[in-house]
């Protein structure tokens, strides 16, 4: 689930996380080798799903990647982020 397409969360204020963080808005790529695609992109909602993905991958000898090492990933500090008020205000 994408918080918005165009939503500037690749240039967003972020804070590092344990990438089981469930719910959270990536700032980053995460991707899957082999075979070398992106299972998260920037702006992504962080869903149980792809932490099961991950998981899976992870166990059937595919490495994670990341802009950021040691199991952490960049999310969106949702406090200082315009457009999750834009977008989920009246939620």
């Amino acid at each position: 689930m994408m918080a918005n397409a165009s939503s500037g969360a690749d240039i967003a204020r972020a804070e590092l996380v344990r990438i089981k963080a469930v719910d959270e808005i990536a700032a980053e790529s995460i991707m899957i080798y082999p075979p070398g695609i992106p299972i998260v992109i920037p702006g992504e909602i962080v869903s149980q799903d792809i932490l099961d993905d991950l998981d899976f991958y992870q166990r059937s000898g595919s490495v994670i990647l990341s802009d950021t090492e040691g199991g952490y990933i960049k999310i969106i500090d949702k406090e200082y982020w315009e457009k999750w008020s834009e977008l989920y205000e009246d939620e």
